[in-house]
């Protein structure tokens, strides 16, 4: 089997990369977990099979689930430090919140 890979370098944020405005359906599956934990919201981590539920209901219908992408995607998510995993749960990790946030922030207009 051939699958597109969407990688470059892991040492880079791929937060940056996403946006906001994308829905699930032409999404790459670590941008798709990223939104469903945020939506989700859970203090103590989501786990992955409500990660995987909350991105099936948002999913097009047209596009076919690939469950080893997915749990691909949070592998490679944990081992880059983008997820932390704790216990059987996923979180965001300080890193991915902050830059998060700073992409979110809306910038100032200058004084004259």
């Amino acid at each position: 089997f051939f699958f597109e890979q969407n990688i470059t370098n892991t040492t880079t944020p791929l937060l940056l990369k996403q946006d906001p405005n994308q829905t699930f359906s032409t999404m790459s599956y670590k941008a798709g977990i990223i939104k469903a934990i945020t939506e989700l919201k859970d203090r103590t981590g989501s786990s992955s099979i409500a990660i995987k539920k909350h991105m099936q209901e948002n999913m097009a219908a047209d596009k076919k689930w690939l469950n080893g992408m997915f749990l691909k995607a949070l592998k490679e998510g944990v081992a880059a430090g983008v997820f932390i995993k704790v216990k059987a749960s996923y979180k965001l990790s300080p890193a991915a919140k902050s830059a998060e946030k700073k992409k979110a922030a809306p910038k100032k207009a200058p004084k004259k």
